[in-house]
């Protein structure tokens, strides 16, 4: 089997390709988002959770809002944000961001 693989390394490779390029474009954004943040700032802490009663396991979790943030919020019509639980995932998930006029 290896040895078809050394003779034949030009069709493997080509057959190969669009799963590694398309691997590489999914994984690396997502990769390097967290290495940028755990080194630019050190990302954001939660400041409180709640589960909310009555909502089929809803939660609420407050975070804490940089200068940045707050103008990005205030421009755009459907801010989100992705979240990222190290010890729980490391995915990002995107969430729609909600806040009170007194919140700013």
């Amino acid at each position: 089997m290896l040895l078809f693989a050394i003779m034949h390394f030009n069709y493997i490779v080509l057959y190969l390709m669009p799963s590694i390029i398309y691997y590489l474009c999914t994984a690396c954004p997502n990769l390097i988002q967290a290495l940028a943040s755990y080194f630019y700032d050190g990302g954001i802490r939660m400041v409180e959770s709640t589960i909310i009663g009555d909502s089929n396991g809803c939660a609420e979790m407050v975070f804490t809002q940089t200068n940045a943030a707050r103008d990005i919020e205030r421009s755009r019509v459907a801010p989100y944000v992705r979240l990222c639980v190290p010890s729980i995932s490391l995915l990002w998930y995107p969430f729609t961001v909600a806040s009170k006029q007194d919140d700013v």
